[in-house]
């Protein structure tokens, strides 16, 4: 799942709207192993961070609204995925596919609209600056993932964006989860935590695991609680070490 998840992150918006997938390459396959180093890096930027870092820059302007809203709601024939990644590897290509298939139905289905209030006339409205706003900004995460790690260093996470990370990309987002428990752990252990208990990474953190953080400490309680929990599962992908004799497809891809 990882790295599938890491290779369509590569991919940009227009594989998920249009369909039109890039080329896959060496240089892709080492593109996405540098996607999930970029989840795993922003867990010891922000243990080292005494203020929000800046605001992401945005890819994806408001103006293309219109047209990716027109792509959204063109069918895609189910055979164009096929013949798109007939020059990906056999095994990534099935992988792949069924996630550009998720991405796209999850932004169908995020595409506001408006009716008239208190009216029998259900005709749609022209949806407000705000839901539009969000609208784009969720087509700027699926275009670059890694844009979700930048929002955790800014301190600017909402629900909007957890919730499309955890439905869309569930193994990225548990790279930076538990890395950054991590952290916590080694500024625990190594009598730091004070460091931490800027209010703003208390929010981020909130807003991260999606419960009220009011110290590190109550980190460290979730932890356990979901570990407990989650015991006898097969181990979160975020985790794995993966040994030079059990690599990965896209690992493998890499070496040819």
């Amino acid at each position: 799942m990882l790295e599938q998840e890491s290779l369509v992150a590569t991919l940009g918006l227009a594989a998920a709207t249009t369909g039109t997938l890039p080329k896959f390459t060496l240089a892709r396959a080492k593109s996405a192993e540098s996607v999930i180093e970029y989840f795993e890096k922003a867990a010891s930027k922000f243990a080292a961070l005494k203020k929000p870092a800046p605001f992401p820059e945005t890819t994806v302007a408001r103006n293309q609204f219109d047209k990716i809203v027109q792509d959204l709601n063109k069918e895609i024939p189910p055979e164009y995925f096929a013949k798109e990644l007939d020059q990906y590897p056999d095994d990534i290509a099935v992988l792949v596919e069924s996630q550009l298939v998720d991405n796209r139905y999850y932004l169908q289905a995020q595409i506001p609209t408006q009716v008239p209030f208190g009216s029998f006339n259900m005709t749609l409205l022209e949806p407000s600056d705000s839901d539009k706003a969000r609208f784009m900004w969720q087509c700027n995460l699926i275009d670059r993932p890694e844009r979700f790690a930048d929002l955790f260093l800014a301190g600017a996470l909402t629900t909007v964006e957890t919730a499309l990370m955890r439905a869309l990309y569930p193994a990225l987002f548990d790279v930076l989860l538990f890395a950054v428990i991590d952290e916590i752990i080694d500024a625990v252990d190594s009598n730091n935590i004070a460091s931490w208990e800027g209010g703003w990474k208390r929010l981020a953190m909130s807003n991260l695991l999606g419960v009220q953080v009011d110290s590190f400490q109550n980190v460290l309680a979730w932890q356990t609680g979901f570990e407990e929990k989650t015991a006898g599962r097969p181990p979160n992908p975020g985790r794995i070490e993966l040994a030079e004799a059990n690599q990965t497809d896209l690992q493998k891809t890499q070496a040819r």
